[in-house]
């Protein structure tokens, strides 16, 4: 191509600027042509990034030069980032897309940008949701704020809801997301005012009643939650939503019977949902029916074997099934399991409580092993048992427990060091190798068929001379422990029993009780010695709720115990005192086995189900059958 011939400037200019509006030209002429652009215009900082385009080698100086004779204008800024980018050179990128941002804070492609190169996973969620929300897709800010809150980063997810809300303000699916976010914030009243407002927004969308009902099921009022139900099947008959979560709520009312109605009639409508089989196997194990549940929970694991949410009740049902090796493997995704019961004070999942790989159990000479206790007291009584299996290995344990256990544990184990738990105080996990959940030992130590060492606790036989005495004051009679109740947040109606059902035991001679039930009011001691008469009823000198160590020992000395399904019986394994266990038919925990007399997770521990003691005299008998025996433990 010639040289232009050189003429007036602005002659130039105009014949420069009609030759690169051909789009024919080649990539020579082009570059020729933004030369001549850049040169006849130095001012002017269009033409330089322009020429930027045609120059890659020196596209960042050229866009630098752009910067300075605009730093204003947002694009320079951006086109430098991409070309930063190019060169893996992120964090000049980073500040370029940070002038950006604020040069220009409705592009939603800097946001995007920086996501991509954000190191933080909470950053990288805001950015894109901001990216969504300025791209003008409100629908994609508010599934952003979704998968913030599913990371439990609340405060992030409220900024975009309150951005999407500000452009929307009658924006139903905002407003249900930010009840939602309340209700997650344990923001109850917030929560149900937002979700008023998601309603009135659109109050012919069922989603928003069936958010709504969500929140009160949570919450426990049952009767808001059927009517939230009535109002979304109005709007959709029939719906299979509807019909599924009306099957939900009426078995967290402890209904299951009337549950499995609904969740049959909805996996017959889609039979290749995995939630909705879910629902299914859960009814099932509610009522005791392992078989069944076991079905459903497997046909799970096979539409969605991915879904690591829905394995904790495959777990369940395959331990309930006497299935040991598979149901402990299974039972190590508890951790992922949206569970109605309040959580655990430490966990794995979704945040470690400590930073450390877990331990394979494998033989490492010298190294320093973090163990901790999980759930609830009675899951760490029990699980405190399977310290035997660590006997003699050439690892150094700690093992971190309620603080209530300590001094029972260390007398029982010295072997071992037990620190008591503390979530107030940080936690020093530096001079830890590896850690492992004290419930995970069975599978851990492919030890899953009989992990519980019973006994553990029991004290010496000086020490029992001395409580036995002390409680029966010499006489030749013998003592039963009684419990009754325990008081779970959410599920009491599977542990509690009526005083009245221990009633028949009254009828056994040269027997006296004490009540060894936590939470007890003088109206319960009235009720207890009416019942089986003021002399024959001792009365602990301890609390049985703090002191366990007392109570160890005085259930140690007892002839038995009969209680519902409460931390007594792990105790009374622990004691070596037999027990008799009286279970309502909905019993959730695994360790007992339904419709079985004895389970290998609880030695010493007779089980008696509803079809074995529907009357008082059923429960007497039994209790007489394990005083009659001369062992510790009758039933294995």
């Amino acid at each position: 191509m010639s040289e232009p011939r050189r003429h007036d400037s602005e002659v130039i200019a105009a014949q420069v600027t009609g030759k690169l509006v051909n789009r024919d030209l080649s990539a020579t002429d082009t570059e020729t042509y933004r030369r001549w652009n850049a040169i006849l215009f130095p001012e002017q900082a269009e033409r330089w990034a322009a020429l930027a385009q045609s120059l890659p080698d020196l596209a960042e100086l050229l866009l630098v030069r752009a910067i300075m004779l605009s730093p204003g204008d947002f694009r320079f800024h951006f086109n430098l980032s991409n070309r930063l980018l190019s060169a893996g050179r992120q964090k000049e990128a980073r500040q370029c897309l940070d002038r950006v941002m604020l040069l220009s804070p409705s592009f939603s492609a800097s946001y995007g940008n920086r996501a991509a190169i954000s190191p933080d996973a909470c950053r990288r969620l805001q950015l894109q949701g901001r990216a969504w929300v300025c791209g003008g897709g409100l629908e994609n800010g508010v599934s952003a704020s979704e998968r913030l809150i599913a990371a439990e980063r609340y405060g992030s997810a409220d900024e975009i809801l309150s951005d999407v809300l500000a452009q929307s303000p009658l924006f139903s699916f905002a407003w249900r997301q930010k009840a939602i976010l309340q209700h997650r914030r344990r923001n109850l009243r917030g929560a149900r005012l937002d979700h008023c407002r998601a309603i009135i927004s659109n109050p012919a969308l069922s989603d928003s009643y069936l958010a709504a009902y969500v929140h009160f099921c949570d919450c426990r009022s049952f009767e808001a939650a059927g009517r939230m139900l009535d109002f979304a099947e109005r709007i959709t008959p029939a719906g299979l939503a509807i019909q599924v979560n009306r099957g939900s709520m009426l078995e967290a009312m402890g209904r299951p019977a009337e549950a499995l109605w609904f969740a049959r009639r909805s996996v017959l409508r889609e039979p290749g949902i995995a939630d909705i089989n879910y629902n299914v196997g859960t009814v099932y194990g509610s009522l005791g029916k392992v078989d069944e549940a076991l079905k459903f929970q497997e046909r799970v694991s096979i539409i969605a074997p991915h879904m690591l949410g829905l394995k904790n009740n495959l777990a369940q049902a395959l331990l309930k099934s006497g299935q040991y090796r598979r149901g402990f493997e299974a039972y190590e995704y508890r951790w992922y399991a949206e569970s109605m019961e309040q959580p655990s004070i430490r966990t794995l999942h979704p945040h470690p409580s400590f930073d450390l790989p877990l331990w394979d159990g494998g033989q490492t000479q010298g190294s320093n092993i973090l163990l901790w206790g999980e759930q609830g007291l009675g899951d760490e009584i029990w699980a405190l048992g399977c310290l035997a299996m660590l006997e003699g290995r050439a690892e150094r344990f700690d093992i971190e427990i309620d603080r209530r256990l300590v001094p029972l544990a260390q007398s029982a184990f010295p072997h071992f060091t037990f620190v008591a738990r503390d979530v107030d105080s940080p936690f020093d996990c530096t001079k830890y190798d590896a850690q492992l959940p004290l419930q995970s030992l069975p599978h851990c130590l492919g030890r899953p068929d009989r992990p519980v060492e019973p006994g553990w606790g029991r004290p010496n036989a000086e020490r029992l001379a001395e409580v036995r005495a002390k409680m029966t004051r010499e006489r030749d009679v013998r003592v039963v422990g009684l419990g009754w109740r325990s008081v779970k947040p959410v599920s009491r109606w599977s542990f509690d029993l009526t005083l009245k059902c221990l009633a028949g035991l009254g009828a056994l001679e040269d027997v006296l009780f004490m009540p060894v039930q936590y939470g007890m009011s003088e109206e319960d001691w009235a009720s207890v010695s009416e019942m089986f008469g003021s002399e024959r009823v001792l009365r602990p000198d301890f609390d049985v709720w703090y002191d366990i160590p007392a109570l160890n020992d005085a259930v140690a000395s007892m002839d038995a115990v009969v209680t519902a399904a409460t931390m007594l019986v792990p105790l009374t394994i622990s004691a070596g005192t037999p027990a008799v266990a009286v279970l309502n038919e909905t019993q959730r925990d695994w360790r007992y086995l339904p419709g079985k007399k004895a389970s290998p997770m609880l030695p010493g521990v007779l089980q008696l189900w509803p079809t074995d003691c529907g009357r008082q005299q059923d429960i007497a008998e039994a209790l007489s059958t394990v005083l009659r025996s001369k062992r510790r433990f009758p039933i294995v």
